[in-house]
């Protein structure tokens, strides 16, 4: 009404358009009109054997019954996609087809649908499912329907680098979605796109972050006062037992004090979820992790064959006994312990090597145990995660993990372990190796068992820098003597594996240092082919040369003089 009226036209006074010069029928434009599907099929505008958008154009603009129809009687339309590589399906599920009768038709008409992706986004229908919550049987349909299919697609990367499960995620899909996915495919529990997000971050990281989340988990995030020992050659029986003690009655109160925080319980939970999904446990295998009513140990599985039972009487690990077994002190001296010493040490009893082949029988196949300070310890997570796991579960870092969290460890292969450009070191090293495999009666060496603890799995993990430095520190004050066990699987130390880090390139900055305090003998401590930290070094791809001077962060340079 503000307009000028003179340069305003109503509707009156448009011109009339005349009519053409030719005498044929008038040229009726073409447009999507609601009768546009019935003269299609009235009129045979088409023919039966052309892809035509009729498909297509009906998902687009939701007339559901429309696409049911067609898909019945001209299913090979489904295939259409048009130039921006949509299909009916992705239509479908990015307007949240509220008909599962209407996607199943749709994928019966065109099963590879379920695996092509949009241009611009590289988003499959699955993607656009659990972006825009369909219902929980559209999604069911998409995974099960076509199971081979249904279960690459979980894993399948948009353009910026996100799952199904990251979608479904962060835009809280309706209920039950997010179980099938794990269910499907629980590995892209971890998987990280171009942001480093990954769909445990979405859980876990964003709220962390924000001032409720801080002011939530401050109280639970202090450590147990008491007085740790950085290096373990001060560690006594009496001194361990007491700190054990006065962590686990720390434990309880946070357990008790969780209980009463229902929202961080939710993310307790949930993170549980995930976590236990990326690592292959099911929801029975174990009992709930925060049940601590009967024992310290609920939430561990009884932990056979670890340390210590972990129970409330405080008895500390039954490997490290001052009296008859290795201590801190037998592995200070100049000469590295023998490989039975590091096994005792390890394991608390002696284990089968090829130096030692007394005993040989085989270990009955045991039920996995959920630790859950092991699991954000082996893995890329919010440090607050990691730290809110030492809280409620000291007693897991003195705990070995014997194929609990990887049910087949990646053994050291022949040819992965001998790096060497002396061709008789190389085929020494070889019959070692082959020795080790071939052996099977003889050795457990293969035989999966990690014999590793929180301290090992960490030293492996991705996570660098400063975070990954302050999880290791935690580990160390809460096992000290953990720098000290020898794994299974080729005997190394936690020194042998984080120097072989290509995420832990520096000696300070990643912790590197921090790992060699816990036990400076390991410098000289050989693993089971002879290698030294000093090698394992050397022969990875990566090292730092940032630094002035280069001794300040190289690692093979504070070796060199360590040793």
């Amino acid at each position: 009404s503000t307009l000028p009226t003179n340069n305003v036209r109503s509707s009156q006074e448009q011109p009339q358009q005349s009519p053409p010069n030719n005498t044929g029928p008038p040229q009726v434009p073409f447009t999507r009109s609601k009768s546009m599907n019935r003269q299609l099929v009235n009129q045979s505008f088409f023919d039966d054997a052309a892809v035509s958008s009729m498909i297509h154009d009906a998902a687009r603009i939701t007339n559901w019954r429309t696409v049911l129809a067609f898909c019945n009687s001209h299913p090979h339309c489904a295939k259409y996609a048009d130039p921006a590589g949509w299909t009916a399906l992705h239509h479908a599920c990015n307007r949240r087809c509220p008909h599962p009768d209407v996607v199943e038709a749709l994928i019966h008409a065109h099963p590879d649908a379920l695996l092509e992706t949009e241009i611009e986004k590289g988003m499959t229908p699955l993607h656009y499912a659990c972006r825009f919550k369909a219902p929980k049987e559209v999604v069911r349909l998409l995974l099960q329907l076509y199971p081979t299919r249904g279960k690459s697609v979980v894993s399948r990367r948009d353009r910026k680098g996100r799952t199904p499960l990251y979608y479904a995620v962060r835009y809280d899909a309706p209920v039950g979605v997010v179980q099938m996915l794990l269910e499907v495919d629980p590995s892209v529990v971890l998987d990280e796109d171009r942001n480093a997000d990954s769909p445990l971050a979405v859980v876990w990281d964003a709220w962390a972050e924000k001032f409720e989340g801080k002011r939530t988990l401050q109280p639970f995030l202090h450590p147990t006062t008491t007085t740790t020992t950085t290096n373990a050659e001060s560690a006594s029986s009496s001194t361990l037992k007491q700190q054990q003690q006065q962590q686990q009655d720390h434990s309880l109160d946070l357990h008790e004090k969780l209980r009463r925080t229902p929202k961080l319980l939710k993310k307790w939970n949930t993170v549980n979820v995930f976590l236990r999904a990326a690592f292959g446990f099911r929801e029975d295998d174990d009992d709930d992790d925060d049940d601590r009513n009967t024992s310290l140990t609920s939430g561990m599985g009884g932990g056979g064959g670890d340390y210590g039972d972990g129970g409330a009487d405080g008895k500390f690990m039954a490997s490290v006994n001052i009296d008859n077994k290795v201590t801190a002190a037998n592995t200070q001296n100049n000469d590295s312990p023998n490989r039975e010493d590091l096994a005792a040490t390890a394991t608390g009893v002696q284990l089968d090597c090829p130096n030692n082949k007394k005993s040989k029988k085989k270990k009955k196949k045991k039920e996995r145990t959920w630790r859950v300070l092991h699991a954000t310890a082996a893995i890329k997570c919010h440090p607050t995660l990691f730290m809110l796991s030492r809280a409620l579960y000291p007693e897991q870092a003195s705990e070995l993990d014997e194929n609990d969290l990887r049910p087949t460890p990646l053994l050291r292969s022949p040819s992965s372990i001998t790096s060497t450009n002396n061709t008789a070191d190389a085929a020494a090293n070889n019959d070692i190796a082959e020795e080790l495999v071939n052996e099977e009666e003889e050795t457990e060496m293969n035989a999966t068992s990690t014999h590793q603890t929180a301290l090992h799995l960490a030293v492996s993990s991705a996570t660098s820098g400063e975070g990954g430095r302050a999880i290791m520190r935690a580990l160390g004050d809460l096992f000290p003597l953990a720098a000290q066990v020898a794994d299974g699987i080729d005997w190394s130390l936690p020194l042998h594996l984080i120097v072989e880090n290509e995420r832990k390139v520096h000696w300070v900055i990643d912790g590197v240092k921090d790992v060699y305090d816990m036990n400076p003998s390991a410098a000289r401590t050989a693993d089971i082919l002879g290698r030294l930290p000093l090698h394992r070094s050397a022969a990875r791809s990566r090292h730092y040369t940032k630094s002035t001077p280069v001794e300040e962060g190289s690692v093979i340079m504070n070796l060199l003089q360590a040793y």
